[in-house]
């Protein structure tokens, strides 16, 4: 009786660290857009004058629009990775 090894070679190690900076980039997303959103209602606050300050007060970054599309586009970045990282976890359950 014959077995196969278990160790499928590079492309197995190298599918083992896809998956893990999947993982972490998908950790590092929500603390992300929270910060994201906080800027942007931190800047939209400063515009209005009921904060005293805003790091940056002038260029691209000192507009509270830039600030929540920004964060808008890491929110459908993260729901599409969280999708597809859910989708391989269940290609992996089925045995496909």
């Amino acid at each position: 009786m014959n077995r196969a090894p278990t160790d499928k070679g590079p492309k197995s190690r190298n599918h083992d660290l896809r998956d893990q900076v999947a993982l972490i980039v998908l950790m590092i997303t929500g603390p992300t857009l929270l910060s994201t959103y906080v800027f942007a209602v931190w800047c939209l606050t400063a515009n209005m004058h009921l904060t005293n300050s805003f790091p940056w007060s002038a260029g691209p970054l000192s507009n509270w629009m830039i600030w929540l599309c920004l964060a808008l586009l890491l929110n459908v970045v993260a729901k599409n990775l969280h999708k597809a990282k859910q989708m391989r976890w269940l290609k992996v359950g089925l045995g496909s």
